[in-house]
């Protein structure tokens, strides 16, 4: 019908104005990063330099594609906290390495709650 032509037409236009403007002021879209807020950050345990958990806008698959198994809770929860153990080890490492062992050891400590956390579901 007419309507949806000009819908269409319009659509364009504003599509070729943004993208020449995009080009013309070197604007590079990207995805949108948010905090991860819920279940998974803190995980309970305290940390001395609580850094945000930023996660990247998940992309779609095109029409047609199937989808990815979706990971339980459970699985999410578990790769989620074997990377946060990763990473109090190699802080855990490098406060020792500085001579800082009380840091250390209250590193020590988060990961063993965290893998006992972990083992007990």
């Amino acid at each position: 019908t007419e309507s949806i032509k000009r819908t269409i037409s319009e659509c364009e236009r504003r599509r070729e104005k943004q993208l020449s403007y995009n080009e013309e002021h070197g604007i590079v879209p990207q995805s949108v990063i948010r905090e991860i807020k819920g279940p998974l950050s803190p995980y309970g345990v305290p940390r001395e330099e609580e850094e945000p958990h930023l996660i990247a806008a998940e992309e779609r698959p095109a029409y047609g594609e199937k989808k990815k198994r979706r990971q339980t809770k459970k699985e999410v929860r578990s790769k989620a906290v074997d990377k946060e153990i990763a990473q109090l080890q190699r802080e855990m490492r490098e406060a020792a390495r500085r001579l800082e062992f009380e840091k250390a050891a209250r590193l020590r400590d988060s990961i063993a709650a965290l893998e006992e956390k972990r083992e007990n579901g």
